[in-house]
């Protein structure tokens, strides 16, 4: 667990099942990247699984002890059978942009916290603080962001990659990576983690290009999770394996790197974003060079015989280039089974040992609710 103050002092998490007692958890703390104050690390251990609990950070700074208030949040599930859900997002911004290109952000994540998931997988491109003329700095326009994420952040657990905006505009990884806590992994930039029956791998892909080490950590990884007896494996990255918008079409040179591996390994769903427009492929086999369409049912596959790519994008800001969608630039590809470039757009996944099923979201900026434009379901014996 991370939190920021805007002070040096010492913290505790408290912790506790509802109706119990508090449980107090020491915190370590250390400079913060942002405008002063200081970054907060609990690690909190023997949860019980499939259980809800209550938390509050405190801080003892100046002689004073400052109190949260009360969240809540639950723990993974106990059995690979158990379902839960997840949510895949990117490419936000921070509400209130002058020229309304984030006017997304706010509904996207009212209903992400109103569909409540049992945690958020972040693609990348958060603030854009390069772009936004209200930030002076970059430490204002990323503190920004995570005020606009804290309430649903503070409820729902927050795995996150980066994005080119994260590393590469402005903004660098040294401003980011210390206000994220997640496991360690490929040379602190890629990891993974396993839920239930799940095994997900969060990878560096931010620019157009990927470190020959990080594909080496993702062989071996896939490799390990497959051995473990994980049922379902799904990557999530920024850059795109394919992407025919205008703003940021697909570098094939990562395609031809990755898609080995990932088909190596018989990975279910890989997930990602950066051209702000949603792509979602049928399941492919030798997606390197001329993919292969395993099956042309849109709605049912069964699991194993080739990946889908799902790029679901954006999730509240229109692309800079032209200030708009990032739309098409040729004619919907046969491996193409659906496709939309005139919304924001965000995933919900459910999980269990049978089937990974996936809906994915199309948010309008007019208030209205938003609509299912794509849903797919995974099927395993």
């Amino acid at each position: 667990m991370r939190w920021i103050t805007p002070a040096p002092g010492e913290g505790f998490v408290e912790y506790r099942e509802r109706g119990r007692a508090w449980e107090r958890t020491p915190a370590v703390y250390r400079p913060s990247p942002g405008i002063g104050g200081s970054v907060h690390t609990a690690e909190l251990r023997n949860l019980r699984p499939g259980t809800e609990y209550e938390y509050r950070v405190l801080v003892h700074s100046d002689g004073r002890e400052f109190t949260s208030q009360v969240f809540a949040t639950r723990t993974a599930p106990a059995a690979d059978s158990d379902r839960f859900t997840c949510a895949f997002f990117c490419d936000t911004g921070v509400m209130g942009r002058p020229g309304g290109q984030a006017d997304g952000v706010l509904p996207v994540l009212q209903e992400l916290r109103q569909a409540r998931p049992l945690l958020l997988l972040g693609g990348g491109d958060y603030a854009y603080c390069d772009k936004d003329p209200r930030f002076k700095t970059i430490a204002t326009g990323i503190d920004a962001w995570f005020r606009q994420i804290e309430p649903l952040a503070c409820e729902i657990p927050l795995m996150a990659q980066y994005g080119n905006h994260e590393v590469d505009l402005v903004e660098r990884f040294s401003d980011w990576e210390p206000r994220f806590a997640h496991p360690a992994g490929g040379q602190g930039r890629c990891y993974s983690f396993r839920i239930g029956c799940a095994h997900f791998a969060a990878f560096y892909a931010p620019v157009k290009t990927v470190d020959p080490q990080d594909v080496a950590w993702l062989d071996a990884d896939l490799a390990a999770a497959r051995a473990d007896g994980a049922r379902w494996l799904i990557v999530f990255q920024h850059q795109p394996i394919f992407a025919h918008g205008r703003s940021h079409p697909a570098n094939p040179d990562i395609r031809r790197q990755l898609v080995p591996v990932i088909e190596r390994h018989k990975v279910d769903l890989h997930l990602s974003g950066h051209d702000q427009n949603f792509e979602r492929t049928f399941p492919l086999r030798s997606a390197f060079d001329a993919p292969v369409i395993a099956s042309q049912d849109a709605r049912t596959t069964p699991a194993g015989i080739g990946t889908i790519y799902a790029k679901i994008s954006p999730s509240g800001k229109r692309s800079d280039i032209g200030g708009d969608f990032s739309h098409y630039t040729c004619p919907q590809q046969d491996f193409i089974a659906v496709r939309d470039d005139g919304a924001h757009h965000y995933a919900m996944i459910a999980v269990d040992a049978r089937s990974l099923e996936v809906a994915v979201h199309a948010v309008s900026e007019n208030g209205q609710p938003s609509r299912v434009i794509d849903r797919f379901t995974i099927l395993r014996d």
